[in-house]
């Protein structure tokens, strides 16, 4: 009865807003968890008298020290929330008011305000640099508030650096919240029956002053306690993970090939581990500009540092919509949601979630439909998760060109390829330094001083070092003339030729080439970038000869060429034998156009060995 009445006595009538569920979620996730988390003192839903004008709720007693902090929400506008739309739900004058007297505002809606970039420039700028920044949807705000809050300029500057606008849909805060409450809360019951507790408990106490101990009281009668520390076991199936990712990386680098120092790793490392630094690190770089290795070095550092590391690669992802379907994978491992899994396993210790080949989604190559619903459920959640970063290799091309990764890489900033987010580092890797490619070089016989300018510049690629280190290192290949190469078709032929000369005694005349070139068609015809070993059950041994030969590598249960760039190279190979040409590859299916990497791969094959050919094919896919 208390609660009904309550409820019928609050202005605009609480039953009524509750329903809608938005103020609810971020009630629970930016109010009642900072309390039980010992952010705040106590919460307060809708304080009367002037503490709680235009607010939905009150966070008293800041910890350590700190303003109080009022917030409001509204799921949507129809068209955004200009000051004057704020004005007109009488919010404006309250927020001026708040802000005037210390107080920090947050407001939070599903539809975008013109108040938060200026708001952000506000606490950015300095105040004879705060104008001249703004916009003219921004300026208009700030004149309009000028005349509102009867303050001058710098008095509104100094107001807005005190507000927190907070753009945010439905689905994603249902996210953050529940993200939020699993690191927390542990119980009988899931993450989505500790929010409705909690939401129903506020509601019912309206107007009550709100503190840590009588929320965690009430979740106790529920079943529900703090979760303490680490998970010992799901620690020991993260490590077990970053392990196998740093040898797998490690076990593709030729014996003869030292680890080479990429400056990168630093900056990706603090980046990562600055207090004030972005959620999301992103590297990328070319095709063979080891960004792989980059993350690897990474993952080393930052265990040594104490941070709790989760890497996944994505080449190893099978059809998933969701975030625990694709953790649940084998070739994933993790069990569970990745970003879930990593927090739990972290305990609230520092903790890095590694996503791998990013790029194995891009419409560009022509796959990742049936996986990225699943990878952006993943991310998203691991931007929910307080303490939790995110590493990010991708193809610098496809980032750029494919708007699903951008959006999954910036979010709200993805519209724009060359816009900035605070809330991302993007690392370029790119060719090695001149000088470690002479001493490597030299290292294996070269006279740095006779080669080409061309050829020195093509092994300035980490990729394409590594084949002149697998090619050298192996004498039995005989001798090559090394000045003949001249571009990574090249080096990938030589290659290509070594190993099948080397398996020859084992697999054959042509069991080398046949096995490639059927595992090249079925990964192609299928759309993956690895497979199970049942998949060629026929052929067992030879499987595991390209294994043992580094052909084919394998991770968490899966198996994949040892590079991209060799995947294309064969099945480019195969194409051409067929008499088929990329002119062709583009008409066969729609779905083909976006195969960018084999449409190259087999233009490449054709300057180098069929020059006529080439050009008219050339002409006859930019015609397409």
């Amino acid at each position: 009865m208390m609660a009904q009445s309550l409820r019928a006595s609050t202005s605009g009538g609480i039953d009524g807003k509750w329903g809608l569920r938005y103020e609810a979620r971020w009630t629970v996730w930016r109010g009642v968890l900072p309390v039980l988390r010992g952010e705040f003192d106590t919460i307060q839903v809708e304080p009367p008298d002037l503490l709680g004008e235009g607010a939905e709720f009150r966070l008293f007693g800041r910890q350590p020290v700190g303003s109080d902090e009022v917030h409001q929400c509204k799921r949507r506008h129809g068209t955004s929330w200009t000051a004057l739309a704020l004005d007109r739900e009488h919010l404006l004058v309250p927020f001026g008011r708040h802000l005037a007297s210390g107080t920090s505002v947050v407001f939070a809606s599903g539809t975008e305000s013109v108040l938060r970039t200026a708001a952000e420039k506000a606490r950015r700028d300095e105040a004879d640099d705060w104008s001249a920044d703004l916009n003219q949807k921004e300026t208009e705000a700030k004149d309009y508030l000028m005349q509102r809050w009867t303050a001058s300029q710098q008095e509104v500057q100094r107001r807005l650096a005190g507000l927190e606008v907070r753009t945010i849909d439905d689905e994603t805060l249902l996210t953050c919240v529940i993200e939020s409450i699993d690191r927390l809360i542990g119980g009988t019951e899931d993450a989505k029956a500790a929010l409705l507790y909690l939401a129903d408990f506020v509601t019912d106490n309206v107007r009550v002053p709100l503190t840590s101990r009588r929320l965690w009281d009430f979740l106790s009668t529920k079943g529900f306690s703090r979760r303490e520390g680490q998970d010992p076991a799901l620690s020991e199936r993260v490590l077990v993970l970053k392990d196998s990712y740093v040898r797998g990386i490690e076990a593709m680098r030729p014996q003869n090939l030292a680890i080479l120092a990429r400056p990168e790793v630093n900056r990706v490392v603090e980046g990562l581990t600055l207090p004030e630094g972005p959620q999301v690190v992103v590297v990328t770089g070319p095709p063979g500009s080891g960004k792989s290795t980059v993350l690897a070095l990474a993952c080393v550092r930052l265990t040594e540092m104490g941070v709790v590391v989760a890497p996944l690669r994505l080449d190893a992802a099978q059809e998933a919509w969701t975030a625990d379907a694709l953790g649940r994978q084998q070739g994933i491992g993790f069990g569970g949601p990745p970003a879930r899994i990593t927090a739990r396993a972290a305990g609230g210790e520092p903790a890095v979630l590694v996503v791998d080949q990013l790029d194995s989604l891009s419409i560009l190559s022509g796959r990742g439909d049936q996986v990225v619903d699943g990878v952006r459920d993943m991310l998203t959640q691991a931007r929910a998760s307080d303490g939790l970063r995110i590493l990010i290799a991708c193809r610098q091309y496809d980032l750029e060109n494919d708007h699903r990764l951008r959006s999954l890489v910036y979010g709200e900033a993805a519209g724009d390829p060359g816009i900035a987010s605070p809330d991302v580092l993007h690392l370029t890797v790119g060719n090695l330094e001149q000088t470690e490619v002479r001493d490597v070089l030299e290292a294996f016989g070269f006279n740095h001083g006779t080669l080409s300018a061309r050829f020195k510049e093509l092994v300035a690629s980490p990729f394409n070092l590594s084949l002149v280190a697998t090619l050298v290192q192996d004498p039995r290949s005989g001798h090559r003339d090394f000045d003949l190469i001249h571009d990574r078709d090249d080096l990938l032929a030589a290659y290509d030729s070594r190993l099948r000369q080397r398996t020859r005694s084992v697999l054959g005349q042509n069991g080398f080439t046949s096995a490639v070139h059927k595992i090249a068609a079925v990964l192609s015809e299928t759309g993956m970038l690895s497979f199970a070993r049942d998949w060629f059950a026929d052929i067992p041994d030879t499987v595991e000869a390209l294994v043992h030969e580094g052909v084919l590598v394998e991770h968490a249960g899966r198996l994949r060429f040892f590079h991209d760039e060799y995947f294309n190279f064969v099945f480019a190979r195969q194409y051409l034998q067929s008499s088929r040409t990329a002119a062709d590859l583009i008409r066969d299916d729609i779905q083909d156009i976006a195969r960018r990497g084999q449409v190259s791969a087999i233009l490449a094959q054709q300057r180098r060995l069929q020059p006529q050919l080439y050009e008219t094919d050339l002409r006859a896919v930019l015609d397409s």
